[in-house]
């Protein structure tokens, strides 16, 4: 008669393992998903609606654009506009009417002008390690417009949200001993600044803009991760 073969006594940790693992991955995909689609609560309306700007992004990366002059904050009495990008001097900036503000790691801003030329290494040590960031500013005489991909979608903020808006852009900037920004590089409309913080995958630059959207008492999701994501559920509270 032959025996029967049973499965050896080390397999089933290795099969336990597998199961483990799975349902970990099945679990935290659909916490991500559910954290996609749920919003958080916003804080409740209290001021009217004072101001206008933008929420912008691809599938990626998602920022902010923001008009220069408004009666309630004037970019030009915190940083030289006109001083944007690689034709500053020609007075290119003069004429901008809207800032772009990004955030996210150093090296990609500085090293990749083009997605394409995004390496894999670039991407791997981003997203598992540590790494300094930077703000990119950029100059826009007009708003963009959504297509190809792009959405921009308009937000009214009340004087005080735009206020606190424009303290946790300001305060991202990181400064040297004397309280001065310090500029890192140029490209032709845009001018890189050292910031604070750390980019991670536990903390990308859509993490960076809903947590400043909810200083502005802005309606975001539970799970920031995804650019669609915040622009999804960004909505602004401020009485019409």
């Amino acid at each position: 008669m032959s025996k029967s073969v049973g499965i050896q006594p080390n397999v089933r940790p290795i099969c336990r393992l597998g199961r483990w693992s799975l349902a970990l991955g099945l679990s935290t995909a659909a916490l991500l998903v559910l954290g996609y689609f749920t919003p958080r609560r916003a804080r409740p309306a209290s001021e009217a609606c004072a101001v206008t700007l933008y929420v912008s992004g691809d599938r990626i990366h998602a920022g902010l654009i923001l008009p220069v002059d408004t009666e309630i904050f004037d970019w030009r009495s915190r940083l030289d506009v006109a001083d944007l990008g690689q034709n500053q001097r020609n007075g290119s900036g003069d004429g901008d009417a809207y800032v772009g503000v990004g955030w996210g790691d150093r090296q990609f801003y500085l090293n990749t002008p083009r997605f394409q030329d995004l390496q894999l290494t670039t991407t791997l040590r981003a997203l598992f390690w540590p790494t300094d960031t930077a703000l990119e500013i950029k100059g826009h005489s007009t708003v963009p417009r959504t297509g190809n991909g792009y959405q921009v979608k308009a937000l009214r903020l009340s004087k005080t949200d735009y206020l606190q808006l424009m303290d946790y852009v300001f305060d991202s900037f990181e400064t040297d001993p004397s309280g001065q920004i310090q500029p890192l590089g140029r490209r032709p409309r845009s001018t890189f600044y050292a910031s604070k913080g750390y980019y991670g995958i536990w903390y990308t630059c859509n993490d960076w803009l809903a947590t400043g959207l909810r200083t502005a008492g802005v309606r975001t999701p539970l799970w920031s991760g995804m650019a669609g994501s915040v622009l999804r559920q960004a909505q602004s509270n401020c009485l019409e």
